[in-house]
């Protein structure tokens, strides 16, 4: 489950919202759901901190193009 993109995650994650929400579940069926969102919302939460770890950073190359690199939050701050 963790090659899962965010976006399929976070689907997942609203329709067991809705299915929870509507009601019509029996009590099994509806703790069996709501441990399956549990899942898909950590893998979100997990991939969602993942990218705040991250920045991109505009440099500028020897021969004058742009790139953009990414750079860890930790060594970012060390620059500053």
């Amino acid at each position: 489950m963790s090659d899962i993109s965010f976006e399929e995650a976070f689907h997942r994650l609203e329709e067991i919202a809705q299915k929870l929400e509507e009601g019509d579940l029996s009590l099994e069926e509806s703790l069996k759901l709501y441990e399956e969102g549990i899942k898909y919302s950590r893998i979100c939460i997990s991939i969602l901190n993942d990218a705040k770890k991250k920045i991109e950073v505009l440099e500028l190359s020897e021969d004058g193009k742009i790139v953009i690199s990414e750079m860890e939050a930790e060594d970012f701050l060390k620059n500053e």
